[in-house]
């Protein structure tokens, strides 16, 4: 059964050890800049999933409108999320795997240090975790060894098969290559294109934080975010958001932390 989702308070409650760390500027002020950025565009109204209705506004041309008073709302309710869990230490899973956005979640996933899947998703990465980590590990040895210059004392073609070898494993594990376990979040920048890790998120229970288009069902996430997950404006300044949050729970565990001592 889809996870129902909750509407946020009227009030969400701020980190306690960071009042000061705003996620989003004023409503008013972040509304102007989303609808500037594009987040209020949704697909044609042909292709929606009947369960985004309430977060609509309307249509234009055919085309489905957010209400970006209730995107605002949601946006917020899903960074309070993040910061939270950034601030425990959980490892959160970026996962975007479309042109579009390809490089921004690797160059985000570097900037934070944190895993993440901008290629293919390999199947059974979080349902067969035991086999993944065994190819991780395998991975990561390949990867040591070629640093080390181990490969040196192969033969020409031996190093030849080395480097393909360990070009193929890289488009799939270098993502991912820290993770020790199973991610405690998933955020999904889309979830029709990614159904899959969807599908193995749900299944194993591990909350999921989504931009949700018009054309997705926001029900089978925590934490929908209901904007445009096409436009390259949209998905960066998603995505910085988030960036933000990420970096405000660690900012907060940093200043709680007694002179001297560093997590």
């Amino acid at each position: 059964m889809p996870r129902k989702v909750t509407s946020p308070p009227d009030v969400l409650p701020a980190l306690a050890s960071s009042p000061d760390i705003a996620l989003l500027a004023g409503k008013e002020e972040t509304i102007k800049e989303m609808f500037a950025q594009g987040l209020h565009w949704g697909h044609r109204t042909s292709r929606w999933h009947p369960h985004i209705k309430p977060f609509l506004h309307g249509s234009s041309r055919n085309v489905h409108v957010f209400d970006l008073n209730k995107t605002y709302d949601y946006f917020l309710r899903a960074l309070e999320y993040l910061r939270d869990a950034s601030a425990q230490g959980k490892n959160i899973l970026i996962v975007g795997t479309r042109g579009t956005e390809k490089e921004l979640v690797k160059s985000m996933c570097a900037e934070l240090n944190l895993p993440g899947v901008w290629e293919d998703w390999v199947g059974g990465m979080f349902t067969n975790f035991k086999e993944v980590s065994k190819r991780i590990r395998n991975f990561n040895a390949m990867e040591t060894k070629q640093a080390n210059g181990e490969l040196d004392k192969y033969t020409k073609k031996e190093r030849h098969e080395f480097v393909k070898i360990y070009t193929k494993m890289r488009k799939k594990w270098e993502g991912i290559k820290t993770l020790e376990k199973l991610p405690d979040v998933v955020f999904l920048t889309n979830i029709n294109e990614n159904v899959l890790a969807l599908k193995e998120a749900r299944l194993m229970h591990l909350p999921i934080v989504a931009i949700t288009d018009s054309n997705t069902d926001p029900l089978l996430v925590d934490y929908p975010i209901p904007a445009n997950d096409d436009a390259i404006t949209s998905l960066t300044f998603i995505l910085n958001k988030v960036k933000e949050s990420i970096l405000a729970g660690r900012t907060a565990v940093a200043n709680a932390l007694p002179a001297g001592k560093e997590k």
